[in-house]
Formats: C-alpha cells, sequence, structure tokens
C-alpha cells in the first residue's frame, strides 16, 4: 500500500521495488494495483521497460481472469512505451535502433527496450482461451477470414478478397462476420496476428512469433474440436496455421503433432465410413499417418 501512494504521489522507490511489489500483487489477484503500479512505470520519460517478468506476471493474472480486452490494452501501452522509448535512443544518439534491438534480443536484464516474446504468447493464449470456452467475443473489429493474399481462403464460406471495395464485397464481408461464431473469430483473430510482420510491429515484439505462438492455436483447434458445432472450421484453422508455419521455416514438434492428430480423428466423426465393414475411414488414416510420421522422426 505505501508503494503504491508513492507512486501516485511522486515518492522515490526503486524500481526494482516497485516490480517486486507488481509480481506480488498479481499473484494475489490485486490487479487493479498491479495495473497502476505498472502505469506508473510506463509514464512519460522513463529510458527502458519494466523487466519482462513483471509485466508477464500482470498479464498472465489478466488471462487467469479472463479479461482480454484489459490484456490486450496492457499490452498496447507496453508497445507504445517501447516505441517511445527506441525513438528516444535513436535521437540521442546513444546507438542504433538496431543495435538496441540486438542487444534487446540477446540479453535477459531489465534494460529492454522492445516486448518480450512470453507476453505476446501470454496474450495470445488468452484469444484461445476464449475460442475453446466459447466466450461472447468482446472486439468490436471485424476480423479477416482470409488468412493468405494469394486469395486462398481457409474459410469454407465465400469470402472475397479484402482489398475489394465494392458494395457487394462490404455486403459479404458483414454476413461472414455475423454467421462465424466467437469461438471461430478468436481464433482467426489468433491467425491474423501471426500473418506477416503484424505481431512484432503491432506489439513491438523483440522478436518474431516462435512455436510455441502456433502450437497455441493447434492446441486450441484441437480441444475445439470436441465441441460438434466447432468442426465446421477446426480443419480450416488448423490448415492455415500449418501453412503459416511452413512460410516462417518453423518445423512442429510433438505438441504439434498431438493437436493435428486429436484435429484428424475428430473429423472422422464427420466423414463416411467406407462401405466395406471394418475400414477406416479417410480421417483415421491421415491420423495414423501422422502418429508414424512422429515415431519415425529421431528429432521429435
Amino acid at each position: 500500500a505505501g508503494v503504491a501512494s508513492a507512486s501516485s504521489g511522486g515518492a522515490d522507490f526503486s524500481v526494482e521495488v516497485v516490480e517486486r511489489v507488481i509480481k506480488a500483487t498479481s499473484m494475489v489477484g490485486l490487479i487493479s494495483l498491479s495495473l497502476d503500479l505498472l502505469t506508473s512505470l510506463l509514464r512519460e520519460g522513463c529510458d527502458t521497460l519494466p523487466s519482462a517478468m513483471c509485466y508477464t506476471a500482470v498479464l498472465n493474472a489478466l488471462r487467469k481472469n479472463g479479461r482480454i480486452d484489459r490484456l490486450e490494452e496492457t499490452l498496447t501501452e507496453l508497445a507504445n512505451a517501447s516505441r517511445r522509448i527506441r525513438r528516444k535512443y535513436s535521437q540521442e544518439g546513444v546507438q542504433s535502433m538496431q543495435e538496441k534491438f540486438d542487444l534487446d534480443s540477446s540479453s535477459n536484464d531489465s534494460n529492454n527496450t522492445a516486448i518480450d516474446i512470453v507476453a505476446f504468447n501470454t496474450y495470445l493464449a488468452s484469444l484461445c482461451d476464449a475460442a475453446v470456452n466459447q466466450l461472447p467475443f468482446l472486439s468490436t473489429e471485424s476480423v479477416d477470414m482470409n488468412i493468405f493474399d494469394d486469395g486462398m481462403s481457409s474459410f469454407h464460406i465465400d469470402v472475397q478478397k479484402f482489398n475489394d471495395s465494392s458494395p457487394k464485397h462490404e455486403q459479404n464481408k458483414n454476413q461472414s462476420n455475423n454467421t462465424t461464431s466467437p469461438s471461430e473469430k478468436y481464433l482467426y483473430k489468433a491467425l491474423n496476428l501471426l500473418k506477416h510482420d503484424n505481431a512484432k510491429t503491432k506489439f513491438s515484439l523483440a522478436q518474431d512469433p516462435d512455436l510455441l505462438s502456433y502450437n497455441t492455436i493447434l492446441t486450441a483447434a484441437a480441444k475445439c474440436s470436441k465441441n460438434n458445432n466447432a468442426k465446421k472450421f477446426i480443419r480450416p484453422v488448423t490448415e492455415a496455421c500449418l501453412r503459416l508455419m511452413n512460410e516462417r521455416g518453423i518445423k512442429g514438434d510433438v505438441f504439434t503433432y498431438n493437436a493435428r492428430i486429436q484435429v484428424a480423428l475428430a473429423s472422422s466423426t464427420t466423414e463416411a465410413y467406407d462401405s466395406v465393414q471394418g475400414h477406416l475411414s479417410k480421417a483415421e488414416k491421415e491420423a495414423i499417418k501422422l502418429i508414424d510420421e512422429l515415431i519415425s522422426d529421431p528429432t521429435l
């Protein structure tokens, strides 16, 4: 309480002390207090971001309480502070932006100017939590279901390219967003963050999304497959995520295969079996093929 009142009243507590209080208050559920303290560390004139452990603790507390909206706002505030600090270093000629960025990527100390990938993955996981738990979609923004620029939509309904500005396109786009479930919107919102440099640019990340980022979406899709209403979009979401991984040159691991196998098996319940009794469905054959790949790869 003393640190909280002091931070608003201008008393001089070290950043390390405030960070410890932020982590402690986040762990015990005092989210409003931890957010206030974190905001005090992001004020104009600060030379560095708080430690990644500090702000990630706050984000984890928000995720635990299902506060996706506030989590996104906090991550955006951190990103804005990151850009402000990096501009300051650049203008003062302390070191070039790229030098400072490279330092952040290889250093674990608290003198960071870019947002840690763990913080982004926490936000991504909160979107996937909402998809799995079928929570209402909180955002008012439309969700781009057309993940790829080549016009290949990973969505079953007729979705045109988003660079078509005709009235007919606008009507189709609105219909697409109005008929999709909240779970579907959350997963596609997560996928769109993995396109190009979207996540890195929007949240001033120290690095591109990693394997955990993709596995988080794949695992959520696998969990959603248990819901009959979700089966129509689970496979396109999975295929889109795998394609994004391939474009980044990211190889999957055991968790990637586990999620893919679950999605394949879930699809088997919606497919017709072979006319000859006892034959496997196409989806079950796919699952067996994935299991064989997993077993035969010595690096997994």
